[in-house]
């Protein structure tokens, strides 16, 4: 099933249900429907489109009926960064192969389809306003898709500076919630559009409550606050909720009470810290909150689980919990073979949620995507470069990046595990390690930037004491430096670099 069928299916089945409201109203399902089917005949007419077009519109519900359409016609979309300097948008679209760019603004395509311009790229393109989208006749049936064709390109941090495009099916997508839900999208959800279209976690959002019969609240709000929160749940009735690990501790420092009125609270991205989930847990005993992983390249989510406050007290951490629907899991040895119950491991996803690759980055696909023999079959899998053990209670958890190891002195040390070992600290809120280099570019140390907890702070040398009673001497931070706040990446994650500026 394509992400358009079963939108449609819910047109015909609940017509009059709000698909998708925003600052600039509501639409029902029939009414998303035929928007996105005037959407896809126009575009269909337009000559030389090209497979992906660049969406840049502003944040509206008129934006969703748009991707909507795109994927209608039978095209992935891309969703423009309104951050990207304008060198680096150039970039991304000539690396994704863009020839039709969707925007009201500089549009210099004539859309008169009678013109002959077969031979002209179109550049940009203005898709029918808001008045014309809402006065669509009905839409019939749409023609039969293929699931495994690509349905949006969504981006990934890139070691070059320019963000990796990562090529997403519609099955990819539609796997968590059809036929079989995901947690929390069985019942017509409500759920906030919060993160930003670029990245995967914001097409969750809106695929998962609209593939689900839901409704997605667009949000122009260029933060979550608990305001933000507490009006979308009494105002528009917000029910579930997705966001990273590091937006949800900060909310839960603020005013935990913000969450009230939901019933499902996913969030993931980076290591679960046990002291933000346990307060949370005991502020709100009622709310469903579950511990989301998985990387792009599986289609944003690989597994979930649902959290209790025993988890909290887990030495190895809160678990990543079993895979999502249409989704397998494997945790292999460095010979690729597959690790035992206990053992730890590399984290190897297949199914349908595997990605179709990397946009122009034909090696890199070749070393992350393999083709292995598993259980006596052939899968096609994603090398996640995450270290996880399958524990003899059939959870996932999570032991951090394999490329976040360091060797000090000879000695090898995981970051995350230092970081997880710090943050069950008294006295620690939050906190990032780095390694420190030396002259000639080796590892001499480490660095660790905590924020106290201000209802039992603790110095740096008081940290540093609790530090060496805690952990091997090699693993011990030489320095310790507080900090208001760790930095975070435009994906809400802890930006490494920029503790360098502290």
């Amino acid at each position: 099933m394509t992400i358009h069928s079963l939108v449609h299916r819910h047109a015909v089945r609940t017509p009059d249900h709000p698909a998708a409201t925003g600052p600039d109203g509501t639409l029902t399902y029939r009414d998303l429907d035929a928007a996105a089917a005037l959407v896809a005949d126009r575009l269909r007419a337009l000559p030389d489109a090209g497979d992906v077009v660049f969406v840049d519109l502003p944040v509206s519900v008129r934006r969703v009926a748009v991707l909507l359409g795109v994927v209608r016609a039978g095209k992935a979309y891309a969703v423009a960064d309104p951050a990207w300097p304008a060198d680096l948008r150039a970039e991304i679209a000539g690396l994704i192969g863009v020839r039709l760019t969707l925007t009201d603004t500089d549009t210099d395509t004539d859309t008169d389809t009678d013109t002959d311009t077969a031979d002209t790229a179109p550049g940009t393109w203005a898709p029918p306003s808001a008045e014309e989208l809402r006065a669509a006749p009905t839409a019939s049936e749409p023609a039969a898709g293929d699931d495994s064709a690509p349905a949006c390109l969504l981006f990934t941090s890139g070691t070059t500076g320019t963000p990796k495009a990562v090529v997403c099916p519609h099955r990819g997508v539609t796997r968590m919630f059809h036929p079989e839900p995901l947690i929390g999208f069985a019942d017509r959800p409500v759920v906030p559009q919060l993160a930003q279209l670029q990245w995967d976690m914001g097409n969750f959002e809106l695929w998962g409550a609209l593939v689900s019969g839901g409704t997605v609240l667009v949000t122009d709000s260029p933060y979550v606050t608990p305001d933000l929160l507490a009006r979308l749940v009494k105002e528009q009735g917000a029910d579930h909720l997705w966001m990273t690990t590091s937006l949800f501790n900060l909310l839960v420092d603020e005013g935990v009470g913000c969450f009230s009125g939901l019933t499902y609270v996913t969030h993931g991205g980076e290591r679960l810290s046990p002291p933000h989930v346990r307060r949370f847990l005991e502020e709100h005993p009622g709310i469903q909150l579950i511990n989301g992983y998985g990387p792009v390249e599986n289609t944003m989510l690989t597994t979930v689980h649902r959290i209790r406050t025993a988890d909290t007290e887990d030495p190895a951490g809160i678990p990543i919990g079993v895979p999502v629907p249409g989704t397998e899991v494997f945790v292999l040895d460095d010979h690729q073979r597959e690790c035992p119950p206990g053992t730890p491991g590399e984290l190897y996803t297949g199914g349908l949620g595997v990605v179709l690759g990397y946009v122009g980055r034909p090696e890199l696909v070749a070393e992350r995507f393999l083709d292995l023999d598993l259980g006596g079959a052939v899968r096609h899998v994603y090398r996640t470069g995450d270290k996880a053990v399958l524990g003899a209670d059939g959870l996932l958890r999570y032991l951090g990046r394999a490329d976040r190891q360091v060797k000090i002195r000879g000695q090898r040390i995981e970051l995350d595990g230092v970081e997880a070992a710090l943050g069950r600290l008294t006295g620690v809120r939050a906190v990032a390690v780095r390694e420190v280099t030396d002259a000639t570019g080796g590892v001499a140390g480490l660095t660790a930037y905590y924020v106290p907890d201000p209802e039992d702070l603790a110095d740096a040398k008081a940290l540093a004491r609790s530090a060496r009673a805690t952990l091997p001497a090699s693993h011990v931070p030489s320095r310790f430096r507080q900090v208001p706040a760790l930095p975070t990446t435009a994906r809400g994650k802890v930006d490494y670099q920029a503790l360098e500026t502290l």
